[in-house]
């Protein structure tokens, strides 16, 4: 066998044959639908299509979740408070995602989605869109 396939101390095969595969829709199917449309226009906006329009898509809904739905959830005091697995889902894409770091919070209560967390992704999400309008 190749060499360079055999890692014993950081990917040993018999870990990695038990190791957990998240998808997207893992965390979006149990997110509110315009929380979830944003996360994955988010996450397959450097793959599919144009980057820039599935990133302006995001922001879009991602204003819609703060302004429309978290307060129709009763969300008054700005937070979004998710099941456990919806949680743990929503935070792993957040810490793998730059795009997406800051949305998903843990707090002692559990795991959340602030609305000031919204509008900060929304801000770096815009940042990039810049970016990539400057390169056109």
């Amino acid at each position: 066998m190749d060499e360079e396939k055999i890692d014993l101390v950081n990917h040993p095969s018999h870990y990695m044959a038990c190791r957990i595969v998240l998808e997207p829709v893992d965390a979006t199917e149990l997110l509110p639908h315009p929380l979830a449309s944003a996360v994955e226009y988010i996450l397959r906006s450097p793959y599919k299509g144009s980057e820039k329009q599935d990133l302006e898509k995001a922001v879009w809904w991602l204003m819609r979740f703060r302004d429309e739905t978290m307060p129709r959830l009763h969300c008054y005091d700005g937070v979004y408070r998710m099941g456990e697995t919806a949680g743990v889902h929503l935070w792993v894409f957040c810490q793998e995602h730059p795009l997406l770091r800051g949305l998903c919070k843990l707090r002692s209560e559990g795991y959340v989605v602030e609305a000031d967390a919204v509008t900060n992704v929304a801000k770096g999400i815009n940042a990039r869109i810049s970016r990539l309008s400057s390169q056109e």
